[in-house]
C-alpha cells in the first residue's frame, strides 16, 4: 500500500486494527519518509530504526491491545522515556 505516511491517525489505526496493514509496514513507510526528508528538515535528535521495526514486529505477533495498537508516533524529547535519551531540545 502506497502513501501510508499521508493517512490520518484515525485511518492508519483503522487499517492496523483490521490487519489490512501491519505495524511493520506502517513503520517502514514512516522510516522511508524520514530518510527522504530528514537531511533538509532536521527534526530528529534520536532515531533508532531497528528498535522501531523490532517493536512493530512484536506488535504484529500479538492480539490488538487497543485503538492505537501499532500506530507509529514520534516522541518529543521533552518526555522522559526508559529507552530513548531525553535532551529537552
Amino acid at each position: 500500500m502506497k502513501n501510508l505516511h499521508l493517512l490520518t491517525a484515525i485511518d492508519a489505526a483503522r487499517l492496523l486494527a483490521n490487519r489490512t496493514v501491519s505495524a511493520e509496514v506502517m513503520v517502514r513507510s514512516c522510516l522511508e519518509q524520514i530518510e527522504e526528508k530528514e537531511s533538509s528538515i532536521g527534526a530528529w535528535t534520536y532515531l533508532e530504526p531497528a528498535q522501531a521495526l523490532a517493536s512493530a514486529k512484536a506488535l504484529d505477533r500479538m492480539p490488538i491491545q487497543g485503538p492505537l495498537h501499532g500506530l507509529a508516533i514520534g516522541v518529543k524529547d521533552l518526555l522522559d522515556t526508559v529507552d530513548m535519551p531525553t535532551s529537552y531540545g
